[in-house]
């Protein structure tokens, strides 16, 4: 399949961009927050905010192959997760830890008061 102009445009861009740090993803992460047009109340936000702050704790100075912060990574699951599928609050939490889970084996109870995590077929522990 051909790949149209703006395709190979929007590719070549994400290509000479200059790597994300933890500090634009700081400042990206506040800017959504403050928004609240996807957290509405401040439960919603201190939730989000604590998730966020344990997934940079954990991955603080990591980065990936791209030389983006590996925060980024998760702030951008996040945002897919909030703004185009639309899975409000938790769905923002899942996808800021979603990589944290398996490799840490971090306990989310304290965060969400839910039921011990379980592994579901497929996919990343829940």
């Amino acid at each position: 399949m051909a790949k149209t102009e703006k395709e190979i445009s929007k590719a070549e861009e994400i290509l000479h961009r200059k790597p994300y740090t933890e500090k634009d993803t700081d400042r990206m992460f506040e800017q959504m927050l403050a928004s609240s047009i996807y957290f509405k109340t401040d439960n919603e936000k201190a939730l989000v905010r604590k998730a966020y702050n344990l997934a940079r704790e954990v991955y603080k100075g990591q980065k990936r192959r791209t030389g983006d912060s590996f925060i980024y990574h998760l702030f951008d699951v996040m945002s897919i997760v909030v703004q185009d599928i639309g899975l409000g609050t938790m769905g923002a939490v899942c996808g800021l830890l979603h990589e944290i889970l398996p490799p840490f084996s971090v306990f989310v109870r304290s965060l969400t008061k839910c039921r011990p995590r379980k592994s579901v077929p497929g996919t990343t522990y829940i």
